[in-house]
């Protein structure tokens, strides 16, 4: 009988310890959403902690709240490699049956696939996420979930520079299920913050400074009310420019500097970038040439590391989801190789006395699957290269145009699209120098002498002669046409 009981204590006190290790769990991961507006940092932390202790118990809740809070960490941080990674992990870990959480994790992929700049996919995702949050039986968790994909879908829509009118359809879509929520939901006025500083960085870029100052004022107030930093950086930051557009430069600075103060405290990386570079044109405006280039130095190293990360992601982000698709076409093919092996067992039991015609048959059947596979196969490529070429051609005409603004982005973006180029050029000559890869880029990108003078700010004379000296530097023999040397490279 002793014996008997002390096996009973035993093992209430071993089944009870993976119930105490998930209610620690739990306990943690509430912390860390208390603590996120006040230390994103420290949250983030506890978060990837809750993750860590979630999978030795083979906690699958615990994963993806986890997951998902990393996620939208990372979105408000703009590092969009990260935000996918870890709502990919999250939809992993999400029952079908949730449709709250289904959706949510849906809603971040297709964002981040948006910003790293698979739109198609990004579409098909948000669509998805649309399809559970139409689901979810709270209305105010509906409301919510809806009003956040529609403004992912304008986010998208604003990134591939679609029509300003399905941008402003989406954010007023967006605003009116937010404005659906309960007077006295808790989520409501961070969702209304939200949805203004989308409205009003909306509102900017169309110059309607009047609807933006509203909508912007209204989402730093309630931002800052709320501590919802990323909100308040980028509401004081587009109040910034709304003042630099109308020329009062010392109201712009203002702002801006509260911006990047805010920013750096809470270190939003990207945010910071935008700012010096806001910075940097604004004092050259108010004629400070020392804090201007201070700045200007700020943003092209910062900015030059970012381009370099953002290249990094892309490829991280393809790879990730490519193996994620891998991952569903080979259990697809699982259960498609089950359905065929019963079929063909139902046909042999049923038709033994036609086994040689049978056999015949199904060679042919096979070898029509084969051809129309190929031939999907070869759709979807065909499909896929000329999409990849409408892209070159937006982005070349991108390039072109910062380019004629003399924008300092034009390099940068000029790398990005030709990465080999300047290593060719570099290895044909070793000393040559910044400005002299600047002006191959240009000459790369068809611009006539008389369009670089114009766009440079320079003399005609000037232009051929820097095309003298290219060509001594380069070895380009006279008779070879400077123009079909460098489309070379």
């Amino acid at each position: 009988m002793k014996r008997a009981l002390l096996f009973m204590l035993l093992f209430v006190s071993v089944d009870g310890i993976p119930q105490n290790n998930i209610n620690a769990i739990d306990r943690l991961f509430k912390h860390a959403v208390n603590i996120e507006n006040e230390n994103p940092l420290l949250a983030q932390s506890e978060a990837l902690e809750v993750i860590l202790l979630s999978r030795q118990q083979h906690y699958k809740k615990g994963l993806m709240l986890g997951n998902l809070f990393i996620s939208e960490s990372y979105v408000r941080s703009k590092d969009w490699e990260k935000a996918l990674f870890y709502a990919t992990e999250a939809e992993k870990n999400t029952a079908a049956t949730d449709s709250y959480y289904m959706s949510k994790a849906l809603r971040l992929k297709g964002l981040g696939l948006g910003q790293l700049g698979f739109y198609q996919t990004a579409t098909t995702q948000l669509d998805k996420a649309v399809y559970y949050a139409n689901k979810i039986k709270n209305e105010n968790d509906k409301n919510r979930s809806l009003g956040f994909i529609y403004a992912d879908f304008a986010i998208n829509h604003e990134e591939k520079d679609q029509q300003e009118d399905s941008v402003k359809f989406f954010y007023e879509k967006s605003h009116t299920f937010f404005m659906k929520m309960g007077a006295t939901n808790p989520h409501k006025n961070r969702c209304l913050a939200f949805s203004n500083v989308n409205l009003g960085s909306f509102y900017l870029k169309k110059r309607q400074f009047q609807k933006a100052e509203t909508h912007l004022q209204f989402a730093a107030e309630h931002a800052k009310k709320l501590k919802l930093d990323f909100i308040k950086i980028q509401a004081l930051s587009d109040l910034g420019s709304l003042h630099y557009y109308q020329e009062d430069y010392l109201a712009a600075k203002e702002y801006y500097l509260q911006a990047l103060s805010e920013a750096k405290k809470k270190q939003r990386t990207f945010y910071i970038n935008d700012l010096y570079y806001n910075l940097f044109r604004v004092y050259a405006e108010l004629e400070v040439p020392d804090s201007s280039k201070y700045y200007r130095i700020q943003y092209i190293a910062l900015n030059d590391s970012l381009a370099n990360f953002h290249k990094r992601a892309v490829k991280t982000s393809l790879r990730l989801f490519l193996d994620e698709e891998q991952d569903h076409m080979q259990l697809s093919f699982k259960k498609l190789s089950f359905i065929i092996v019963i079929c063909v067992l139902v046909i042999l039991l049923s038709c033994i006395y036609i086994k040689i015609n049978y056999k015949k048959f199904s060679k042919t059947l096979l070898k029509k699957w084969e051809i129309e596979k190929l031939l999907k196969e070869k759709r979807e490529l065909i499909k896929q290269l000329k999409s990849r070429s409408k892209n070159k051609e937006a982005d070349t005409k991108k390039i072109v145009q910062l380019a004629i603004e003399g924008s300092p982005l034009f390099f940068v973006k000029f790398k990005e699209m030709y990465p080999e180029f300047c290593d060719k050029i570099t290895e044909k000559s070793p000393a040559i120098v910044y400005n002299e890869l600047k002006f191959c880029a240009l000459l790369k990108l068809r611009f006539s002498t008389k369009e670089i003078a114009t766009y440079t700010k320079s003399t005609l004379k000037a232009v051929e002669s820097k095309k003298y000296r290219l060509r001594k530097k380069l070895n380009i023999p006279s008779e070879v046409d400077l123009y079909e040397w460098i489309a070379e490279m």
